[in-house]
């Protein structure tokens, strides 16, 4: 992904996860959500599989993944194209916040999300960080998580020694 003429703080948040297609009897997965969403067509090739590098082995195991995640797991990609560019994908293993009729997380399995942010930057100790910040708003109050990711994304990247706010956090 390349950036324009601004330095932002990253290039794409994306939300995958996994979906049981019952004909192939294999998990496939799908990108959720991407944000900006005008990003969805500069994405690398194929960066579903990065999110989930052992989907190959799920499938060749047949895991139930309702029942696998059992606590949150952080890991790190990098891409690097012909030119050198880089594009690292901070990622953290969830599981899916999606509430039932009951808003207990506890009593019904689900099945693992990956969220992921994509940026030219090597900053591992701030986007680890971001991460846990959405899981904790994916949780609490969801709707409060859009807005952060959009004062993120419209943040410009500081200059070395200067200090980084932001208002939602």
């Amino acid at each position: 992904m390349k950036l324009g003429q601004e330095r932002r703080l990253f290039d794409a948040f994306i939300v995958v996860s996994p979906a049981f297609n019952k004909d192939l009897g294999a998990w496939q997965l799908k990108l959720d959500q991407c944000l900006p969403s005008t990003a969805r067509v500069n994405l690398p090739k194929q960066v579903e599989l990065f999110c989930f590098p052992d989907i190959h082995e799920i499938n060749r195991r047949k895991v139930d993944l309702r029942c696998s995640l059992r606590k949150s797991e952080e890991f790190t990609f990098v891409l690097t194209q012909s030119s050198g560019h880089r594009t690292f994908g901070f990622c953290r293993r969830v599981l899916q916040t999606t509430k039932f009729e009951d808003s207990r997380y506890d009593v019904r399995p689900r099945i693992p999300q990956t969220i992921c942010f994509l940026t030219s930057y090597p900053y591992f100790n701030m986007f680890h960080m971001l991460l846990k910040t959405v899981q904790i708003r994916r949780w609490l109050t969801p709707s409060a998580v859009a807005p952060l990711l959009r004062d993120l994304y419209n943040k410009e990247m500081p200059s070395p020694a200067t200090p980084f706010y932001l208002q939602r956090m």
